[in-house]
């Protein structure tokens, strides 16, 4: 023999795995048998014929309702207030808007014959600022501390009712009030406001106790000119406005007109 060995030159067994070196057996030295069996496997597309949950002998086919909840591999618990999130996770179910603190809604609301519940709120003791809270929609203003400004977060609408005389002081961006002029309450007055920005006010309806209209008190009809010859309420003139009234004038007990500087009031 030249150049090699041949089988008189080794025994059975005396080359094992340990004398042949990775990758070094081609398919060239493997059984033709062999190579026709890794061929034959390589392009196999069918399978063994599947039957029960899983059925086929080609794609296979799943049973519908095979998989059960206990088959998942998701994680957390699953039960009646969990649902299977797209992370592969069992998440709890939010019932309640609280959980969800920016909830919008996709069309317009329908309260399927329900109604939405405004809620009274804790009084707010006058100051000034006033300072309206966030539980609640209609307050009870109490005390006579004067104010020019409200302390409240923005797109709020509320009511306030008032307890005693005060004055609220007519600003046109921080607290825009009817006729663009201040309003001094009485007792049993009712208004409603409307937040457009923070701190940015505007009443957008205010109905005395007693009826009288919150500027005026008058009416046109027919010719002629009309108002109450009593005043029962605080009266004050815009500031730079005259005022006339047909007199005699009454001003009740307890009530009185202011009529600022730069302002004048004529009864005739």
């Amino acid at each position: 023999m030249e150049d090699g060995i041949d089988s008189v030159h080794y025994k059975d067994g005396s080359i094992d795995e340990e004398h042949i070196a990775d990758d070094a057996v081609t398919a060239d030295k493997l059984a033709n048998s062999i190579n026709t069996a890794i061929a034959a496997n390589t392009a196999k597309v069918t399978n063994a014929t599947h039957t029960g949950d899983v059925t086929g002998s080609g794609a296979l086919t799943i049973a519908a309702g095979a998989v059960d909840i206990a088959m998942l591999s998701a994680t957390g618990t699953a039960g009646s207030s969990t649902f299977l999130r797209g992370d592969n996770s069992w998440v709890a179910v939010t019932t309640d808007l609280v959980g969800d603190t920016t909830p919008q809604l996709g069309g317009f609301l329908d309260t399927n014959g329900n109604y939405i519940q405004t809620e009274k709120g804790a009084d707010i003791a006058s100051a000034s600022p006033l300072v309206i809270t966030t539980v609640g929609d209609y307050f009870d203003v109490t005390g006579t501390t004067n104010f020019a400004a409200m302390t409240v977060a923005a797109d709020r609408q509320f009511t306030l009712q008032f307890d005693g005389i005060l004055t609220m002081t007519h600003h046109a961006t921080n607290l825009d009030l009817p006729s663009e002029a201040n309003i001094t309450t009485a007792a049993g007055d009712v208004a409603t406001f409307q937040s457009t920005g923070a701190n940015t006010v505007q009443c957008i309806n205010y109905t005395r106790a007693d009826g009288t209209p919150l500027v005026g008190g008058a009416t046109a009809t027919l010719g002629f000119f009309e108002h109450t010859h009593t005043i029962s309420s605080n009266l004050t003139i815009s500031t730079n406005y005259n005022a006339i009234s047909g007199g005699p004038i009454t001003v009740a007990t307890g009530s009185s007109v202011t009529v600022p500087t730069g302002s004048t009031w004529t009864i005739v």
